[in-house]
C-alpha cells in the first residue's frame, strides 16, 4: 500500500478510537503543548547513552521523553517475562529528570502470529493472536511502571507506517481500544496520547488542507512534488 493510500486508511482508524476515548478534565480545551508544559523534548537512544551526549542530555532535563517497550522483546517465550532492560532504561530516563512517555507496542513474535525476528525491539507490530493475553501484558507493564510515577502512554506508533505497523491501518481500532482499556485499568492515573502519523504524512495532509481552500492547482503541485522528493516516485493524484 502507497504512503499515501495508507494515511488515508489510518485517518478512520484513529479517529475512531479517538472518538471513544475520553480526553481528560485536564487536557479538554487545551492544547497538547499548554496541557504538558510546552517544554523541549529529547529522545537518544537509551539503552546505551554515548558519553559525548551526556552533557546535552541533562540540559534539557526537565522535558518530555519517550520509550517504546515491545511484547515480543519483553515476553520471547509465552509465559516468561524479562522485565530488566526496561527497567533499566526507564530508571535512567526518569533518573535524569523527564517526563516519560511510554509506547506500548506488540512487535512481530509468536504474539501476533508472526515469525520471530532478531531486531524484535524494532520489528512492525501487527494485531495479537490472543486479545485477552494482550491485555494482561500491557496491565502488568502500566501497573509496574505506575509505581515509577510514569502515567503518560500510547497504543503503538505510527500506525500508517508498514515499518511500524504491519497490519491493515484498519486492524488498529480494535487494538488500541483494548489497549486503552487495559492502560486505565492498571492506572486511574493514566493518560493517552494518539500513536501520531509518519512524517510522510504530511503531505497529504497540507495538500487537502490547500484543496479545501479552493486552491487546487496548487494542492495537486504540492502532493506531487512533496512525495516526488521524499520518494523519488509520484503517486496518482
Amino acid at each position: 500500500m502507497s504512503p499515501p493510500a495508507r494515511v488515508l486508511a489510518v485517518v478512520s482508524a484513529v479517529l475512531l478510537l479517538l472518538a471513544c476515548a475520553p480526553v481528560p478534565p485536564a487536557t479538554t480545551g487545551v492544547s497538547a503543548a499548554s496541557a504538558y508544559g510546552a517544554r523541549f523534548g529529547l529522545k537518544w537512544n537509551a539503552y546505551e547513552l554515548p558519553s559525548r551526549f551526556r552533557a546535552a542530555v541533562a540540559g534539557y532535563s526537565g522535558g518530555p521523553s519517550f520509550h517504546d517497550i515491545v511484547w515480543c522483546a519483553v515476553e520471547r517465550r509465552p509465559g516468561s517475562r524479562t522485565w530488566s532492560l526496561e527497567d533499566k532504561v526507564v530508571d535512567d530516563i526518569l533518573g535524569r529528570g523527564y517526563e516519560l512517555l511510554i509506547r506500548v507496542r506488540i512487535g512481530s513474535c509468536w504474539a501476533s502470529g508472526r515469525p520471530a525476528t532478531d531486531r524484535v525491539r524494532i520489528s512492525p507490530s501487527y494485531p495479537p493472536t490472543d486479545l485477552g493475553r494482550y491485555q494482561a501484558f500491557v496491565r502488568e507493564l502500566v501497573g509496574r511502571y505506575a509505581r515509577r510515577g510514569v502515567h503518560l502512554y500510547a497504543v503503538e506508533n505510527e500506525i500508517d507506517a508498514a515499518t511500524s505497523w504491519g497490519a491493515d491501518p484498519a486492524a488498529y481500532r480494535q487494538v488500541g481500544q483494548a489497549g486503552a482499556r487495559a492502560v486505565r485499568q492498571a492506572d486511574p492515573k493514566a493518560r493517552l496520547v494518539d500513536p501520531g502519523l509518519s512524517s510522510s504524512s504530511y503531505g497529504l495532509a497540507i495538500a487537502r488542507r490547500r484543496a479545501d481552500a479552493g486552491d487546487t492547482e496548487a494542492a495537486l503541485t504540492f502532493y506531487r512534488e512533496f512525495y516526488r522528493r521524499r520518494t523519488g516516485r509520484r503517486f496518482p493524484a
